[in-house]
This record gives C-alpha cells, structure tokens and sequence, in this order.
C-alpha cells in the first residue's frame, strides 16, 4: 500500500486550515493585546501560539507517518480510552464556569471530550464500514449507534451540555448514509424546535394541535396517500377520551387527551391493519418517534427544572429578551453578556473600527472575548468584511470537506469525513448562532479561532487524519482487514 503524498495531497484544504488558523491567531492576538500581563509568555496569545505549532506537528505526523492500517486497528483502544477518561473526569475531574471537564498535566488544562469527538468519529466510520452489508438490521444499526449514545452520556456527566450537543452532529453522517432515513431526520429536528416551544407554552392546546397534525400527516406518508381509516380512528378516540373526560372525570388532565387519544387510536389502527399491510414496521416507528415528540412536549418543563441556573437564564433570555429591559445591570447576569455582545457586533458597522481598536473588547466588556464570544473581536474590529471573510473561508472548509469525501472508494474515508464535517459545521453554527442571539447561549469554541489548546489539538487531527486517507482515496481500507 503506496502512497504518492506529492500527487496525492490536498493541498486546498491545507490552505483553507492555515488561513483559519492565522486568521484566528490574529484574531486572538488583538483580544488580548489590551491585558496586562508580567510576561509574554502568560499571554493567552503565545499559549495558543505553542498549541498551534504543537497541533502543525502532531497533523504532519499523522499525514506522513500514519498508515490507515495502523489507524484501523487501534481505533477501538482509541475510543475506549477516551470514553474512560471522560468517565474519570466526570466524577474526579476539576471544575471551570460550572462543568467538570478537564483535568491538569504538567500545569497544563486539558479537556478530554474535545479528543472524544474525535475516537467517536474514527470508530462510528470504522463501525459503518464493516456493518455497510448488514445497516438495515437493527442489531448493526445499535451497533453503530451505541458508542455515540455512550460519549453524549460520558459528557453529559461533566454537566457540559454544550460539548454534548456537538454529538448530535452525527446525524449527518448518518443521514447520508442511509442509517437513518427522512422520517428519523425530520423527527429529529421537529424535536428542537418544540423542544423551546414547550418551554416558552407549556400546556398549549395549540401546541399540541400542530403536534397532532405533523404526527397524523407522518403516518399518512407512509403509503403516500391519504389515509382515510386512520384518520378517523384517530378523530373517533379523541373525542370519545374528550367526551368521557367531560362526563366522567377521568383520571388524565384535558391537556393529555389529545396524545393520549393518539396512542390508543393508533393502537387500534394497527391492530384493523396488521395482517395486509407491507409497511406496518415503518408505521411502528413513525408511532415510537410520535410518543417521543409528545413526550418532548409533555416532560420539557420537568426537563427544564433540573439544569443549572445559569443554564435557564440562558434559555429563558432566548425564549423572553424583553425581560432583559426590566433588570439592572447587576441582575442581568448572563443577559449582559447577550446585550454586550450585540453592541459589539453593530459596532463594527461595514468596515469595522479597525484592528487592534475594538473598544468593548478592549474594555473588557464583552465576555469571554477570546473563548465562547471571540466572533465579536471579527465582527467589531473588521466589520461586515471581516465577517465575510470568515463565513467564506469555513464555506470553503465545508465545501472541500464535502469534495475530499465524495472522491473516496472507501465507506470508511467518506463516513470519517462527513463525521467531521458534521462536528466542524456544529461547531461554527452553534457558536455564531449563540453570539448573534439566533440560538440559546451555548458554549463551545469556534474552531481555529477560539482559545483553547485541546480543541485546536483535535480540530486538527480530525483534518489531517482525512487529508491521510484522501492519499489512499482508491484504497478500500476497510476490506484489507
């Protein structure tokens, strides 16, 4: 197994990774340059700066030196090991900004669920590629499956939601390879949206209506025509379990009868169709999919008492800015950074005021300028153009990513590449979604951009393990094994 790395290596990419990396390098110089420090070697600007050349050196000695036989076979003891130290940290681990995350090496901060992305990608596409022949059976789809299930919950355990969220990433790579098809995609993203629904109207009959009518018409589209029998099975029940909470008194609130009259009646449904019916399983999991999302619905309240407080400020100044305007300063807390963070954005107009001339930043006004907030150093420095450039350059990273995959003869090279694609793209989404008050405060770091030795450490390893296997884009890797 030769490879030609002259020929073979995409040289694109590796300049869209160092314009990212300088770009961010710049970026974090001009969001520090106003602390005041004893030594330059403090400056979160020289740090970063070791953990670049440091990540330079670890990708050059992945893309010459690493053979995907190599690779292939230690991906397990990879994923293993860092799944169990998540573990260790989840419970033995030190605390910043309230999740237990990291753990110290030689004075040095390291966060091990930023290299848990990483595993999980290589052993989810290692998985997919040996599973490729047998995916429709949903024992090798649980196989798959389970080890990111495992990550999220070791994450989740460090109470980092941020981090955690990152591995619903997945679902691209799994979409686009048939692991899951239109009906498990668009469930899950009918999920985050009434998931802040529920927040923002718990107990809404109306609610629940638009639930019904998403679920009734998902059934429906299972044989691709109007289903007149379930339709009215469904009506009959709902009405029946509304009229007998009426007279009655049932036990069940009036607000539960609209799911509840779901379930039953689609019980009855499947019981009248069973026996002629080819598409009866497909009608069992949009049924299973429906009673998650009223499920959603109905416990999103219960849900949403048990996070940290600076976790529902975050969702409740998302859900309701206004309440932003009757509190002080003081008591505005994590709806201070959000206003902060605005006024630096619009400050920056189409130009910008200039680099190294950023006032909010240099004021320390904005919060975690040089972590979580980094975006509005771009956007008030360089301004709209600065913004553009940014956005175009991850494009083009998304776009190349995308590119290299398609190029690839083997299932595991293509599934690694959108795994990353999809970790990279959530990365940037959820960052400057949050800074633009377009999602909820989530913190997680920009990629290339944001301080952070562990994340740049991984971010680049992901690209330099593909760059590697695009030098084997003929081979079919997982078939030498």
């Amino acid at each position: 197994m030769q490879k030609k790395i002259d020929i073979n290596l995409n040289i694109t990419l590796i300049l869209i990774y160092f314009a990212l990396i300088i770009y961010g390098l710049l970026t974090l110089y001009s969001a520090n340059s106003a602390e005041t420090i004893s030594s330059i070697l403090q400056s979160r600007f020289y740090k970063q700066f070791l953990w670049v050349i440091l990540s330079i050196i670890l990708g050059i000695f992945v893309i010459i030196l690493l053979k995907p036989v190599d690779l292939f076979n230690y991906i397990p003891l990879l994923y293993i090991f860092f799944l169990l130290l998540n573990l260790f940290v989840a419970f033995w681990g030190y605390s910043i900004h309230g999740t237990k995350s990291w753990i110290r090496i030689a004075g040095f901060s390291l966060q091990p669920s930023e290299f848990l992305k990483y595993s999980t990608a290589l052993f989810f596409a290692r998985l997919v590629a040996l599973n490729k022949k047998s995916l429709n059976n949903l024992r090798s789809l649980l196989i798959t499956i389970i080890p990111i299930i495992l990550a999220l919950i070791s994450v989740l355990l460090q109470g980092d939601m941020g981090t955690a969220l990152i591995f619903i990433s997945f679902i691209i790579p799994a979409y686009r390879f048939g692991l899951i098809n239109s009906y498990i995609a668009f469930y899950i993203i009918i999920y985050g949206v009434f998931f802040f629904f529920a927040l923002k109207f718990p107990e809404s009959i109306i609610l629940q209506i638009i639930l019904s009518i998403i679920y009734i018409f998902s059934i429906m589209t299972v044989e691709k025509k109007f289903n007149k029998k379930f339709f009215l099975i469904i009506i009959i029940t709902i009405i029946t379990l509304y009229f007998l909470n009426i007279v009655a008194g049932i036990i069940f609130s009036l607000y539960l009868t609209i799911p509840i009259g779901l379930f039953i009646g689609t019980l009855i449904f499947f019981a009248s169709i069973f026996t002629n019916t080819s598409s009866f399983s497909t009608y069992v999991l949009v049924f299973i999919l429906g009673i998650f999302l009223f499920s959603i619905d109905i416990f999103t309240p219960k849900f949403y008492s048990k996070l940290k407080p600076h976790q529902k400020e975050r969702i409740e100044y998302f859900i309701n800015p206004q309440k932003l305007d009757n509190l002080s300063a003081a008591e505005k807390g994590v709806g201070y950074n959000i206003i902060q963070a605005k006024l630096s954005i619009s400050a920056g107009g189409f130009t910008g005021r200039g680099y190294l001339k950023g006032t909010h930043n240099k004021l320390k006004y904005v919060p975690a300028k040089d972590t979580d907030y980094i975006f509005c150093t771009v956007a008030e420095e360089l301004g709209f153009i600065g913004n553009i450039i940014l956005f175009s350059l991850f494009i083009l990273l998304f776009l190349q990513i995308i590119r290299i995959c398609e190029q690839q003869k083997s299932m595991f090279s293509k599934v690694y590449g959108y795994s990353i694609l999809g970790i990279l793209f959530f990365h940037f989404f959820i960052n400057i979604g949050s800074t633009l008050s377009l999602l909820p405060v989530i913190g997680i770091p920009l990629p290339f951009f944001s301080y952070g030795g562990s994340a740049t450490i991984s971010f680049t390893l992901m690209l330099s393990t593909l760059l590697m296997l695009d030098t084997y884009r003929n081979t079919l890797i997982e078939e030498i094994f």
